[in-house]
């Protein structure tokens, strides 16, 4: 039983959009590595343009591979096929070596962070003992010593609402733990380049279904056009009906015509193929047959 050729079309449709969905994914997570590892805006745009290309013709290499008829361009199918497997081997190292980096980049910043923090500590210890010494001063029955402890007063503060912001930032950093933090350097690059190849692998399996199915709908015939076969009807009816329909050319001289056109076997198929040739109703071109004027 097959199906309609709009519904072919539908599906070829629908498995090519999540294919593109998802190595458009892929290639974000490519784009935000380079955004953080390389400083270089040009080289950063060249090599954002290089893998945006090597994804978009992997995908095609598959697609292509999949709407190319199985027996006929059986080399070039292969070629593409190989050439997709080579591009993703690629992109396998590439998604690795992107996600080291960028744990080694986010590690720096957190050491650089403990660093920070620590700088901050003296700062406040170093703001908490000029308030003390100020509040001292403050209380002084000397003119002099009272301007110093205010001085001393104003210092702390100066020094307190310069430290607020990155206080704020560091503690909204701290709050928020990482899958570095989870699960270690090991663990994160294990996680991020199976997630990332798991995405990948999916959308090059559903636009290879799409090609598939797209070769699907552009073999199907329409149902107007399907030649009802019962089974229990003999084989020189259901001969003399598939010939009927190919004489008058809504029945495709193939095996998958003919396949569609009846409830027959791909041996059975080929034979009627080869009967039709012999009653000098089709001819053959190449490894194909036509209808003979």
């Amino acid at each position: 039983m097959s199906l309609p050729r709009w519904a072919y079309a539908m599906l070829a449709l629908a498995t090519g959009i999540i294919g593109i969905a998802s190595s458009y994914v892929t290639a974000r997570f490519f784009i935000f590595g380079l955004n953080r590892l390389e400083t270089d805006d040009l080289l950063r745009e060249s090599l954002i343009s290089a893998g945006v290309l090597m994804t978009v013709t992997e995908l095609a290499a598959f697609f292509v591979a999949a709407l190319l008829p199985r027996h006929q361009l059986r080399a070039l199918r292969f070629k593409l096929i190989a050439s997709g497997l080579v591009l993703l081997a690629f992109e396998s190292v590439t998604i690795y070596a992107t996600q080291v980096a960028v744990f080694d980049a986010v590690t720096a910043e957190k050491s650089q962070s403990i660093d920070l923090r620590l700088s901050i500590d003296n700062q406040r210890a170093t703001a908490n003992a000029l308030r003390k010494n100020g509040m001292a001063q403050s209380e002084s029955t000397s003119a002099w010593t009272r301007q110093l402890g205010a001085a001393s007063l104003a210092q702390a503060a100066t020094i307190e609402r310069e430290l607020a912001p990155t206080l704020a930032n560091i503690g909204a950093l701290n709050a928020k733990p990482s899958l570095a933090d989870v699960l270690g350097k090991q663990g994160v690059v294990i996680y991020s380049v199976s997630r990332a190849m798991l995405i990948s692998i999916m959308g090059i399996v559903m636009f290879g279904a799409s090609g598939v199915l797209a070769r699907a709908a552009s073999e199907s015939t329409p149902e107007s056009t399907v030649i009802s076969a019962p089974l229990y009807i003999s084989t020189d009816d259901r001969y003399l009906s598939i010939r009927n329909g190919v004489q008058a050319g809504v029945v495709k001289p193939s095996v998958r015509g003919l396949q569609l056109a009846a409830p027959i076997g791909t041996l059975a198929a080929r034979t009627m193929l080869t009967r039709l040739e012999s009653d000098g109703v089709i001819a053959r071109v190449g490894k194909t047959w036509a209808l003979r004027p």
